[in-house]
């Protein structure tokens, strides 16, 4: 059988069967497809089943030394896969003996680096950098003002719907990954700027996506990022900043006003808590702060008052030396 044919099993059989999102499903299709680009070119078009541990390593290769990919990007091209022979596994299209992902070495753990996030100015000058005498503008201002005051996703900005609003409760219903619904605040400001931006739309469908562009189509995730470029290279901010360092900046923020972690977990849409940690940045200042509530001075004070010195039947006197 031929890639298409595979792919095609994968993704309708495997991809679906396991309940993944369409955005999923779109990025292992899409991961998949380039690793059919590169078997005519380096491997001579060998079919699925023929691919071997050490084609795998030299497309490994190929993606961090040609392609300039990290640590992270060749991770989840492994995990992608991997999947996909464990389906052709499953399917009985090879035999478990001839997976070449089995002996395929595991990849080194991916250690994050600290980027750059916006402090409570510059999150301001972002929102602020839209013109209101403008459709795009009104609309622009609205989704910069979703993005740092929610900390919701690019792709859950792109999918809201007309329907999922409630000014009145100042609330957005936002579906997260795997389907996953969750109830989202609005500050005042938020509020407003939403219901500027559906005064222009002149009565919208319930059913319409909230955000459109010019040509009544829903405003995608990657338009959104351009604009987030487009208005911080406006407000001078030289930072690089994305969606989702918006979504690190209001984490940060919502934790240094004093946020218990365990609401912040809501508030992203996590399932897990330690998906949350990931957010937490600790900044110097606060370290410099905790460290300024030790005092070395009255310490050893509290230890002896805790745990007073007591003469022990085996221990010498004090100044004997024998």
């Amino acid at each position: 059988m031929t890639w298409e044919t595979w792919i095609e099993i994968f993704i309708t059989r495997y991809c679906y069967s396991k309940g993944l999102s369409s955005l999923s499903i779109a990025s292992y299709k899409d991961t998949l497809r380039q690793f059919c680009d590169f078997v005519p070119v380096r491997l001579q078009s060998k079919p699925p089943d023929k691919i071997t541990t050490q084609d795998l390593c030299e497309y490994i290769e190929h993606l961090r030394t040609v392609r300039g990919l990290g640590n992270a990007s060749i991770n989840k091209t492994v995990v992608v896969l991997r999947s996909f022979y464990k389906c052709a596994v499953s399917f009985e299209l090879i035999s478990p003996s001839d997976d070449p992902t089995r002996f395929l070495p595991k990849m080194k753990g991916v250690f994050e680096v600290a980027g750059d996030i916006l402090n409570a100015e510059e999150m301001n000058r972002l929102a602020n950098a839209p013109d209101p005498r403008t459709v795009v503008g009104i609309r622009d201002r609205a989704v910069l003002l979703l993005l740092c005051t929610t900390g919701i996703r690019a792709s859950e900005c792109e999918g809201i719907r007309v329907k999922d609003i409630d000014l009145a409760r100042k609330q957005i219903r936002i579906k997260g990954k795997g389907g996953h619904e969750r109830r989202v605040n609005l500050n005042d400001e938020a509020t407003v700027a939403i219901r500027n931006y559906l005064d222009c739309r002149k009565h919208p469908s319930k059913d319409q996506y909230l955000f459109l562009v010019r040509t009544e189509n829903r405003l995608t995730r990657w338009r959104i990022y351009e604009r987030v470029r487009f208005y911080l290279k406006k407000s001078r901010i030289f930072k690089k900043i994305s969606p989702h360092r918006l979504r690190h900046s209001f984490a940060t923020h919502m934790i240094k006003v004093g946020t218990n972690i365990v609401i912040l977990k809501e508030l992203l849409g996590h399932r897990c808590l330690t998906s949350t940690m990931r957010y937490v940045r600790i900044s110097g200042e606060q370290l410099r702060e905790a460290i300024g509530k030790l005092k070395v001075d009255t310490l050893f004070e509290k230890i002896l008052e805790n745990f007073p010195l007591q003469k022990r039947r085996y221990q010498r006197p004090v100044g004997d030396s024998s």
